[in-house]
């Protein structure tokens, strides 16, 4: 193993490592606040509040919230095609 080539690198993946931490932070906070009034809307006796949560858990099962982020960040306007950014 290479050690100067690790710590020739070493603040890159450190700083890699604290936007991974920023955006888990972020996607917490962002689930919680959308949780929250989807879960009450979800046990109220009106159907048409009943149904929105239903619909946005159809919407975006089985879509990852980093998949969606990850296309934004390419493509942050459709019809707009961008090229991948070099990482480094």
């Amino acid at each position: 193993m290479n050690w100067e080539v690790i710590i020739k690198w070493l603040p890159k993946l450190a700083q890699g490592a604290t936007l991974t931490l920023e955006l888990v932070a972020i996607a917490v906070i962002a689930g919680l606040l959308l949780a929250i009034p989807l879960g009450i809307a979800r046990s109220s006796r009106l159907w048409y509040v009943r149904s929105l949560p239903y619909a946005y858990i159809f919407f975006f099962r089985g879509t990852p919230l980093l998949t969606g982020a990850t296309d934004l960040r390419r493509n942050p306007r459709p019809g707009r095609q961008t090229l991948p950014r070099p990482i480094g």
